[in-house]
């Protein structure tokens, strides 16, 4: 099999523009991932995968895993290491690559608990919610208003390949999102920094339920607050002000589970 190793092949530079440039891959419908364990969930979650990359090194390495993965489409190709560090987004690359499709999922949430994100910026905040949701059986995750690109490599790799399996839902603002909460009969829960409202330990999570959690800066919208049905506080008998978004949204959903 001939190795590509030209940084002007089309398929290089198309890896690159899918890996950089937001509005590519949402024209496409398509992302790019790396890295022999999320190429690993792809296949194993049956995701849409196009292309193929991958290293000699990687192939030699890795013989079963690379026929697994390269036996999930019709277009695998070898590229050289030299072009393998230059479509890498990380240091120590393992040499293999997919480009998969963006799975399209109706806006009717299915389940009865869900995480909600208002206008988080963070990457690695997202995916971490993403990861932590799929390990507590959160049923979703809804993006509302001006979220981070969930497929940019930053969140993805923050997700830990769990981007297959977590229902992952969007919304263009939250009168969006409320019509579809309210569409399912969601209890709608806020994230607020103020004493006032319920603490956290003290609330009884309704069986069906969505809790708001608000941009790192700002948090939540006057819009978002406007259709909370109760406020939720963190208590935090530490000295510490606030909390990451994510590790907020990680205790929120570990309350949600357990009640």
């Amino acid at each position: 099999m001939e190795i590509i190793k030209s940084k002007d092949n089309p398929l290089v530079k198309r890896f690159i523009l899918l890996k950089d440039n937001k509005r590519e891959r949402t024209l496409s419908g398509q992302f790019v991932i790396e890295g022999l364990r999320f190429c690993k969930e792809a296949v194993l979650n049956n995701a849409k995968i196009h292309t193929v990359l991958m290293t000699e090194e990687f192939l030699n390495k890795h013989p079963e895993d690379a026929e697994l993965i390269g036996n999930s489409c019709n277009d695998v190709k070898l590229i050289s290491e030299v072009i393998s560090k230059r479509i890498s987004d990380t240091v120590n690359s393992q040499g293999v690559y997919c480009v998969c499709s963006i799975a399209l999922k109706e806006q009717k949430l299915c389940g009865n608990k869900f995480i909600a994100l208002e206008n988080l910026q963070d990457p690695g905040n997202i995916g971490t919610v993403i990861r932590t949701a799929q390990a507590f059986g959160i049923d979703g995750v809804c993006l509302v208003g001006n979220c981070a690109d969930v497929y940019s490599p930053k969140v993805l790799r923050s997700t830990m390949g769990t981007i297959f399996t977590t229902p992952i839902y969007r919304f263009s603002d939250i009168n969006d999102a409320y019509k579809e909460f309210k569409n399912n009969n969601l209890f709608i829960y806020g994230a607020i920094l103020d004493e006032k409202a319920t603490v956290l330990s003290g609330i009884k999570f309704k069986n069906g339920s969505v809790c708001l959690i608000g941009n790192e800066a700002n948090g939540l919208s006057a819009a978002a607050k406007e259709v909370c049905d109760e406020f939720v506080f963190i208590d935090m008998p530490g000295n510490a002000e606030s909390l990451n978004a994510s590790v907020a949204a990680s205790v929120i959903m570990w309350e949600m589970i357990k009640k």
